[in-house]
C-alpha cells in the first residue's frame, strides 16, 4: 500500500505564511477534535471539503462516516479554496488514523489555488435524519 509523505489542510481564506494552532471543537466532544492545533487529513479531497464547507453561508456542518456534510445554508460554486500541502513527518497522528495536528505553526511546502465548483462532488446535504441529529447534539451541548 502506498504511503504518502505529505498530509493536507484546507481552507477557504488563503493564509499567509505560516498557520497558527487554532482551538477546535466538536459537539461530540472527541478527544481527537479538541486540540489547539493545525489539523491535518491524509486524504487530501478531505482537505479541500473542509475548506468547501467554510464558503457561502454554510451554518453547521462535519465528517460523518467519510463524507463532508452541512446542516444549512449552501457552498458557493464561485469561490477559490486553499490547499496547504505539508510534510507529514512534522505532524503527530491522532487517535483517527487519517488525522494529523501539528501544536506548532507550521509552513506549508506548497498552496494550490482551487475553484469550488470542480470540487462540489466532495460535500453534500445533511439529509433529515442526520438534521434532527445535528439539532439534538446542538441542543445538548447548549443546554444550560
Amino acid at each position: 500500500m502506498f504511503m504518502s509523505k505529505y498530509v493536507y489542510h484546507g481552507s477557504a481564506k488563503k493564509i499567509e505564511g505560516s498557520l497558527e494552532p487554532r482551538q477546535s471543537n466538536d459537539l461530540e466532544n472527541r478527544p481527537e477534535n479538541l486540540h489547539k492545533a493545525v489539523y491535518a487529513a491524509t486524504d487530501r479531497n478531505v482537505a479541500i471539503a473542509m475548506a468547501i464547507l467554510g464558503t457561502g453561508n454554510i451554518k453547521g456542518s462535519s465528517l460523518l462516516r467519510g463524507s463532508a456534510i452541512y446542516y444549512a445554508g449552501k457552498p458557493d460554486p464561485e469561490a477559490f479554496v486553499y490547499l496547504y500541502v505539508f510534510p507529514k513527518d512534522k505532524f503527530q497522528q491522532t487517535a483517527n488514523p487519517r488525522q494529523y495536528i501539528s501544536k506548532v505553526q507550521i509552513e506549508p511546502l506548497r498552496v494550490y489555488k482551487l475553484k469550488v465548483k470542480d470540487y462540489l462532488h466532495l460535500v453534500r446535504e445533511a439529509n433529515s435524519e442526520e438534521k434532527e441529529r445535528f439539532n439534538e447534539l446542538i441542543q445538548k451541548k447548549y443546554q444550560r
